[in-house]
């Protein structure tokens, strides 16, 4: 993703308390080739963020508002987002492979050219969903 704006974090391990200091900056954050594995990022506003080629592995991110947010690239197998809400989300080719989206709201999300085998979305809340090149399973 070619984008003028230069990232925030770019080839780094990050840590919670790290995306807690950019979300009181009060704009979107870029985040290039970061690894947030395994955080803990439960109720993070992270409105209109982009993830670009992140390692999001086994991340929480349970009940975030992430609204306008873009994930390209990202890996994020056995990742989790309990009720968490996506509007106007976009996951562009990433593996969220056995993620739970259990009661999240979808709407108007697209998935595009993106491994979801396992895929977890009971209960979840979806409308005007748009997939593309998903593999689903």
């Amino acid at each position: 993703m070619e984008n003028a704006i230069p990232p925030d974090l770019q080839d780094c391990k990050v840590s919670a308390s790290q995306i807690h200091a950019l979300c009181k900056a009060e704009r979107p954050a870029l985040l290039r080739n970061c690894d947030l594995q395994d955080l803990d990022l439960s109720q993070t506003d992270l409105t209109e963020w982009q993830f670009d080629t992140c390692n999001l592995s086994r991340a929480s991110l349970n009940g975030a508002i992430l609204d306008n947010t873009m994930f390209t690239g990202c890996r994020a197998s056995g990742s989790s987002f309990i009720g968490a809400t996506l509007t106007e989300a976009q996951v562009i080719s990433g593996d969220f492979s056995n993620s739970v989206l259990r009661g999240a709201t979808l709407s108007s999300v697209m998935l595009r050219g993106c491994k979801m085998i396992g895929a977890d979305f009971s209960e979840a809340r979806v409308n005007d969903l748009n997939l593309q090149d998903v593999l689903l399973g």
